[in-house]
């Protein structure tokens, strides 16, 4: 048992140390494509599983497949979580700048000056809205 603890041990340091290094990425952008390439990790360890485990597979190597599928989709989870926060956080900002814009406008304009003075907020919360509301374009 003993012979099994310190690579068990070394294969989680490293992977808590891989996830540390990309945990954080400061744009939406960086985030999405973090989670692109959790994607594909997750994709390529059921791959993995799928191409390795046969008929002559032990319950050891069928459970070392699981862990490695676990761990893929757990650094996918998160991903998906920063993405989903981020487009839920433009979506907020987009909402109180329109919420802003429209207190702003002023009682003298005219409605077609009122409405110009809005569409760019407007179009803001549309284009936040979509983003909401798609799939990862990886």
């Amino acid at each position: 048992m003993k012979k099994y603890l310190k690579p068990s041990l070394a294969a989680a340091f490293a992977a808590s140390l891989a996830v540390s290094m990309t945990a954080c990425s400061s744009t939406p952008a960086g985030n999405e494509a973090d989670a692109c390439g959790a994607y594909t990790g997750f994709v390529e360890a059921v791959a993995g599983a799928d191409a390795t485990i046969d008929g002559s597979s032990s319950v050891g190597e069928i459970r070392e497949a699981r862990e490695k599928i676990a761990t893929a989709y757990d650094e996918l989870d998160g991903k998906l979580g920063e993405v989903s926060a981020d487009r839920k956080q433009a979506l907020a900002d987009s909402w109180k700048d329109l919420s802003k814009a429209i207190e702003d406008v002023n009682e003298d304009q005219d409605l077609p000056e009122a409405k110009a003075s809005i569409t760019e907020q407007i179009d803001a919360v549309k284009a936040a809205h979509a983003s909401a509301n798609t799939d990862l374009n990886c």
